[in-house]
């Protein structure tokens, strides 16, 4: 027997057992956010329009803010002696992803109160977090709160006042448009509404304690080729028991600045509902923001 077939088991045991004593060794690394947010990796995922506060530091003053919420992000390792220092870097830099990106798509200028979660809590440690790296999937998750400076909301406020004098524009191939008012203000979408919910369009909205991002929701209904306008209105009427049902149930009372889109653009002046006419159906987009009113 040959001495290569002979030590070759050993030479495979004693790998595995390497391999195995390294992912064993792996042991919690303690990050400092400052540092973190410094990194290479880090600060491709931020944003300059979006500042982030640490709980250590004073925050500015903010006129609007979402509730508090928890971002993860994961580190993927594929190194047989599993993740390192890199993956918790990685999985913190994919949590800040997903922070930034709600904070920009809801026009939030502001990230609050940084911490890292600690279970099911917010870590009492503002400074940092320890993140033990696991063999394939290494899991970071942050919490923060978003907010909106007083400037950040001025200039919403004037983006939507460039929307309302949007020039006219031909509706989408295959599409029509149906006039909004008639259809907000039936019995039908008055019932939708009634006890639940209340529903503002347009650029319109009440003294609101708190907000989400804006959603687009999408609907249908059968296409009556005798009657578009109603088949318009009934896709309409169905996306909005759908944007009041989701609004309850994550607990708000409000749909504010609710609008027709079509394709990622408002429909010109909102004063209309944007319809796309299929074979056998037609379909609307609706955007809305669930808030809870103070």
């Amino acid at each position: 027997m040959s001495l290569f077939s002979t030590n070759a088991p050993r030479l495979v045991a004693a790998g595995l057992i390497l391999a195995s004593s390294l992912v064993q060794a792996a042991d919690p690394v303690y990050f400092q956010f400052r540092e973190l947010l410094a990194e290479k990796v880090v600060r491709a995922e931020l944003d300059p329009k979006v500042r982030i506060y640490l709980g250590t530091e004073a925050s500015p003053v903010i006129v609007e803010s979402a509730g508090p919420d928890t971002y993860t992000g994961p580190g993927i390792a594929i190194s047989p002696f599993g993740g390192s220092r890199r993956h918790c870097v990685e999985a913190f830099a994919n949590a800040i992803r997903s922070m930034v990106t709600d904070a920009v798509a809801g026009g939030y200028d502001s990230i609050l109160n940084l911490r890292a979660m600690d279970g099911d809590n917010p870590s009492q440690d503002a400074n940092g977090f320890s993140c033990t790296p696991a063999y394939k999937v290494t899991i970071v998750s942050l919490h923060s709160t978003l907010g909106v400076t007083a400037a950040a909301a001025q200039r919403a406020a004037e983006d939507d006042r460039r929307l309302l004098r949007a020039p006219y524009r031909e509706p989408w191939e295959d599409s029509i448009y149906v006039a909004l008012a008639p259809i907000a203000d039936s019995p039908e979408a008055l019932a939708i509404f009634a006890g639940k919910v209340k529903g503002y369009w347009g650029v319109d909205a009440p003294n609101y304690r708190l907000r989400g991002i804006p959603e687009d929701y999408a609907g249908s209904a059968p296409l009556n080729r005798q009657d578009l306008e109603g088949s318009c209105k009934q896709a309409v009427l169905n996306t909005l028991k759908d944007m009041v049902d989701n609004a309850v149930e994550r607990g708000f009372d409000s749909l504010i600045r609710i609008r027709s889109r079509m394709y990622e653009q408002t429909t010109p002046g909102m004063a209309s509902v944007e319809c796309e006419i299929g074979k056998k159906a037609v379909f609307v987009t609706l955007q809305g923001t669930v808030a809870n009113r103070l």
